[in-house]
């Protein structure tokens, strides 16, 4: 039996071992020799590094982060089912550092978007006061073109 940190191969199987809340599980059976059939599932976990990394670059990348917070959600909830052998806990954290980055970012525009339409509706209510229709209709496509 070959062992690694992060899986091993029992009986022509091929494990990954237990993370976080997810169990141990198979994720293959044994081709040519056992160092290359570690090998290969080490390979394939470079595949989902290279997941994670690529949406990190994408929302570093972009002004519009908020709209990446499905695609992070999407990966932690798939991610343990991919069949490699890594360290998937540090890519994890990863996720969680993203997701948490997200969400204050997401809290944070909401807040504003907040502030902005409250200055929007206060300016909106002191044309709604005014008896002159064509300088409130004038007033009001202004404070709609902003």
């Amino acid at each position: 039996m070959e062992e690694q940190q992060h899986g091993f191969i029992k009986d022509g199987k091929v494990f990954r071992n237990a993370f976080l809340d997810f169990g141990q599980r198979e994720i293959g059976e044994l081709k040519d020799s056992e160092e290359s059939t570690l090998f290969f599932f080490s390979e394939r976990f470079n595949l989902a590094q290279a997941k994670v990394d690529q949406v990190e670059e994408k929302i570093n990348a972009t002004e519009n982060k908020g709209s990446y917070l499905m695609k992070v959600l999407h990966l932690k909830e798939t991610l343990h089912e991919f069949d490699a052998i890594g360290d998937f806990k540090k890519l994890y954290k990863k996720l969680d550092l993203l997701e948490e980055q997200l969400t204050g970012f997401i809290n944070q525009n909401r807040a504003k978007n907040l502030e902005i339409k409250t200055a929007l509706q206060a300016e909106l209510d002191v044309v709604a006061k005014s008896v002159e229709w064509k300088s409130a209709t004038a007033e009001v496509k202004e404070i709609q073109r902003k």
